[in-house]
C-alpha cells in the first residue's frame, strides 16, 4: 500500500470528510426540517432515560417497565445526559457531539471494512458513496438509536473479517465479536438472529480454519452475545414475569405493518392500497387487540391467505417493495425509490464483479447477500422501512464502489495480507 494511501491518513481523511458532509447538511437544512421527528424518542427512549438517570427506574412515562425496546439506546442517552449535566455544555449540544462521534466511528469502521475487501483506494470511494448517501445524513440529523446501533454492528463485522483473515483463530475475538453482535441487539432488536448469518459467513469464508476451530470460534461467538443480553433478559422476567425477544413489541410491530393502508403514518398518511387489501388490513386492525403474541398474528395471516390468497400475497408484494424506500411518515417516498435505484444497480454490478472473482472478495459478496436477506426479512416483518436497511446499504456501498473504482481506472490492489502478518485470501481484481 503506498503512502498516499496509508491506513491512518486513510481513517483521518474519512472522519473528516463525514464531518464536513454531515455538518454542511445540517448547516443546509430549512430550520423546520432539523427538528427531533422521532416519535420513538419522544414517547420512550428520553423519557425512559431520564427516568433511570433521576434513580426512578427503569419505566416508562406510564411507570411501567420499559420493556418496549431493549435498553441500549436509553443507556447511551442517560450517559449523555449526565456528561451534559457534569460539564455544563447545553443538552442539545450534547446530543450533536454524541451524533458527531457516531458518525465519525461508523463511517471509519466501514472503511475499515471496505479496505479488507477492495484495498484502499477502493473503499474510499465506498465510503464517499456512504458519507454522501442522503439517507445516512437524513437519520444523523438526530440521535436516532440506528446510529450507534451501526458502530456496535459495523465493530462485530470488522472484527469477524479480522478474526477470518487469520490462519489460526484468537479465541478472545470470537467472545468480542458476539458481545458486539449482544451490544448491537441491546439497540436495535432486530440483531436478534444475526448471529446465524455471521456464523454462516464464518464457515463459508475460505481459510485455513479446521471444522474444529469454526466451530469452537462458533459457540464462544454465542457465548459472548448471550453475556450482554443475559442481564437485561434476566430483568425484564423479573419485571414482567415474561421471557421476551429483546423487546415486548412483536406484537405491535408486525400489526403495524399490517395496517399501513388503513392506520395513518405520523404525518397523518394512509398508503393508498386496492380494495381488497385494505380490507384485509381492516380486519387486522380490527382484531388488534386480541393478539397477545407474534404467534397469534402469524395465524391470523396464516387463516386469511386459506380464503384470500391474492391480497394476502399483494400485502408480501408490497412490503417486499417497500424495504428499499418506504419511510415512517410515507413522505418523500418516490423520490427515496429514484434515489435508491442508482445506488442499487452500481450494488449489483459490483457484487456480480466480486461474484465472479475468487477468495476474500467472493466470500465477503456472499456474506453481504446473506446480510441483506437477513435484514430484508426483518424489515417485511415490522413497518417496513428503508432505515431498517441502512445497515446492509452501508455494506453494499463496498460493492457499488466496484465498477465506479473500474469507470475512475483504479487500479485493483494486489498483496493484501491479514493482520498476522500471514498470507491473507488474495482479492482478484474486478
Amino acid at each position: 500500500m503506498s503512502f498516499w494511501f496509508g491506513p491512518k491518513r486513510c481513517l483521518v481523511l474519512v472522519v473528516l470528510a463525514a464531518w464536513a458532509v454531515h455538518f454542511a447538511f445540517l448547516g443546509g437544512l430549512p430550520e423546520r426540517l432539523r427538528v427531533n421527528e422521532s416519535a420513538d424518542y419522544r414517547s420512550f427512549y428520553e423519557p425512559v432515560a431520564r427516568n433511570g438517570l433521576a434513580g426512578k427506574g427503569w419505566i416508562t412515562p406510564e411507570d411501567e417497565p420499559a420493556v418496549r425496546y431493549p435498553p441500549g439506546h436509553p443507556l447511551l442517552l442517560a450517559a449523555v445526559f449526565w456528561a451534559s449535566e457534569m460539564t455544563g455544555m447545553p443538552e442539545s449540544a450534547a446530543l450533536h457531539l454524541f451524533i458527531a462521534l457516531a458518525v465519525a466511528l461508523y463511517c471509519g469502521l466501514l472503511y475499515a471494512i471496505a479496505e479488507r475487501v477492495v484495498g484502499a483506494k477502493t473503499a474510499l470511494i465506498a465510503t464517499a458513496l456512504w458519507i454522501t448517501y442522503p439517507v445516512q445524513l437524513w437519520l444523523a440529523k438526530q440521535p436516532n438509536s440506528e446510529l450507534p446501533f451501526l458502530v456496535v454492528l459495523f465493530a462485530g463485522i470488522y472484527q469477524l473479517m479480522v478474526a477470518l483473515d487469520r490462519q489460526r483463530p484468537v479465541w478472545w475475538q470470537g467472545l468480542a465479536i458476539g458481545a458486539c453482535i449482544g451490544g448491537a441487539s441491546l439497540i436495535r432488536p432486530i440483531t436478534i438472529g444475526i448471529s446465524v448469518v455471521l456464523i454462516a459467513g464464518l464457515w463459508l469464508w475460505p481459510n485455513r480454519w479446521t471444522h474444529r476451530m469454526r466451530a469452537i470460534f462458533c459457540l464462544l461467538m454465542v457465548a459472548g452475545n448471550l453475556v450482554v443480553i443475559a442481564p437485561w433478559e434476566l430483568w425484564a422476567h423479573a419485571r414482567t414475569g415474561e421471557w421476551i425477544p429483546l423487546s415486548s413489541g412483536g406484537v405491535f410491530g408486525l400489526v403495524d405493518g399490517l395496517v399501513i393502508g388503513v392506520r395513518p403514518s405520523s404525518a397523518d398518511k394512509v398508503l393508498p392500497v386496492s380494495e381488497d387489501v385494505r380490507d384485509v388490513m381492516q380486519s387486522v386492525l380490527d382484531n388488534e387487540n386480541e393478539f397477545e403474541s407474534p404467534g397469534d398474528v402469524v395465524r391470523f395471516m396464516a387463516a386469511t391467505f386459506a380464503s384470500k390468497p391474492v391480497p394476502v400475497v399483494k400485502i408480501f408484494l408490497l412490503k417486499v417493495a417497500r424495504a428499499w424506500y418506504a419511510t415512517d411518515s410515507q413522505r418523500y417516498e418516490k423520490p427515496l425509490a429514484l434515489l435508491q435505484a442508482p445506488y442499487l444497480l452500481l450494488a449489483l454490478a459490483g457484487l456480480v464483479l466480486a461474484w465472479r472473482s475468487r477468495g476474500r472478495r467472493r466470500a465477503a459478496a456472499q456474506l453481504t447477500l446473506l446480510l441483506v436477506l437477513y435484514f430484508w426479512f426483518m424489515a417485511m416483518l415490522a413497518l417496513t422501512m428503508l432505515r431498517y436497511m441502512t445497515p446492509v446499504m452501508a455494506l453494499l456501498m463496498i460493492f457499488a464502489a466496484l465498477p465506479l473504482g473500474k469507470i475512475l481506472k483504479v487500479r485493483p490492489e494486489k498483496g493484501l495480507e491479514s493482520v498476522d502478518g500471514n498470507p491473507a485470501i488474495q482479492p482478484d481484481s474486478a
